[in-house]
């Protein structure tokens, strides 16, 4: 069975946290982006989807005027 390839970091060099401990940029937490280098292939992933679904419901947030 063939290894998958590490996905890379979500980063894109906005690094500010929010109140809710996420980040503007990628939408990771702090402990996501703290200990991403440590996570299986699976755990980055999960993560990764993680990402989308935040960024869709702040995305939702904004366009309802909140």
């Amino acid at each position: 069975m063939p290894q998958t390839q590490s996905p890379e970091s979500p980063c894109i060099g906005v690094c500010i946290l929010e109140r809710d401990n996420q980040c503007r940029g990628c939408h990771r937490t702090s402990s996501e982006i703290t200990y991403w280098s440590t996570f299986s292939v699976d755990e980055k992933l999960a993560v990764l989807e993680r990402c989308k679904q935040r960024e869709m419901e702040g995305q939702k947030f904004l366009s309802s005027g909140q």
